[in-house]
């Protein structure tokens, strides 16, 4: 596989507890010595990631595809300069036809969180969204699957993100009788905000909110009043319910840098692993972008650090259990697995 390239972008492992994607390829390296690939590494969002073609990048050799966080805007600009195959690691909906993912998708995460909310008692959810694609369209399929499972909504309303406080909306959500509150966004978009007022108004009531708030950037300022009521689901698992393979990576890994990586890195990991793979198996036909993209649709049965997982025919992983976590003194505290 030398003289392939693989493009690799740093806001998959963003925010205050995410590695940096350096830490993480080189964890790669460093447990895996004798692979041996280009990696280019691009700091930044995805609106100000220029749209470069490999021989822009100073490599000559074809960019096969991005190891990283895919929203639809990246996909789009980099499907046009003909990188073609995307390994999502973290949130987001399906992207066009030709990115894949090693974490369970959003219509999986929704159901888990419908299921956690039924468990938590839920007769009926109140739900807020911050009108971007991550946000409206989770917000969408809880309450497409909770409608369908026999939770009431109340209602499900886009927030004003530029506004100061959300008190007349969180009266609202007192005045429609729900006992539950979901939020389909993420901390930057207010997060905080809306979880603190939302509580101040109905005290009593269960807040809910998917891994786009499971950052300490998150759990760490709602306070101590709203994080006894705050329940939130996220891909990631408690280490000791990975496999043995997991075990050995979080071992390695803690050896190299010093400290136990953060729980997207284990996914960041197994997307470059599962490229390289792609690439391994396309065979002497591994530089040709069509023929990975191909082999990475064929992946079946694949052991992994984080368990056995296929590709399905819209690049998904076939894994869907989702963890459940409850918020103590600003942590995270792993709570339960949803499959």
């Amino acid at each position: 596989m030398a003289g392939s390239s693989l493009l690799n972008r740093s806001t998959a492992l963003r925010g205050d507890h995410h590695e940096s994607p350096a830490a993480v390829l080189g964890a790669l390296h460093t447990l895996h010595q004798a692979t041996t690939f280009h990696a280019f590494h691009v700091m930044g969002d995805s609106a100000a990631l220029p749209l470069q073609q490999p021989s822009e990048l100073g490599d000559p050799h074809p960019t096969l595809g991005i190891v990283g966080e895919v929203d639809q805007d990246l996909e789009v600009r980099h499907r046009q300069a003909g990188v073609l195959l995307q390994l999502a690691v973290q949130r987001g909906q399906r992207l066009l036809d030709l990115a894949g993912r090693v974490v369970p998708a959003d219509h999986i995460q929704a159901a888990a969180q419908v299921t956690y909310q039924k468990d938590e008692g839920c007769k009926k959810t109140y739900i807020l969204n911050d009108k971007e694609v991550y946000g409206k369209g989770i917000a969408g399929q809880v309450e497409s699957i909770g409608k369908a499972q026999g939770l009431q909504i109340a209602g499900n309303d886009g927030i004003d993100t530029k506004a100061a406080n959300f008190r007349t909306l969180a009266a609202k959500i007192k005045a429609s009788g729900a006992d539950c509150m979901f939020f389909g966004g993420i901390t930057q978009n207010k997060g905080v905000q809306v979880f603190k007022d939302v509580h101040a108004a109905n005290p009593t009531m269960k807040l809910f909110g998917p891994d786009g708030v499971a950052e300490s950037a998150f759990s760490s300022k709602v306070g101590s009043s709203v994080e006894k009521m705050t329940y939130i689901t996220n891909p990631t698992l408690d280490p000791k319910l990975y496999p043995p393979a997991a075990q050995d990576f979080f071992a390695k890994y803690k050896q190299k840098f010093g400290k136990e990586p953060e729980p997207y890195a284990i996914y960041g990991y197994e997307a470059m692993k599962v490229a390289l793979l792609a690439i391994q198996n396309a065979g002497d036909k591994g530089n040709d972008r069509q023929a990975v993209i191909d082999a990475f649709f064929k992946i079946k049965d694949r052991d992994s650090v984080l368990g056995k997982y296929s590709i399905d025919e819209n690049g998904d992983t076939t894994l869907t259990d989702y963890g459940v976590y409850t918020i103590e003194g600003g942590e995270l505290q792993f709570d339960q697995t949803i499959k």
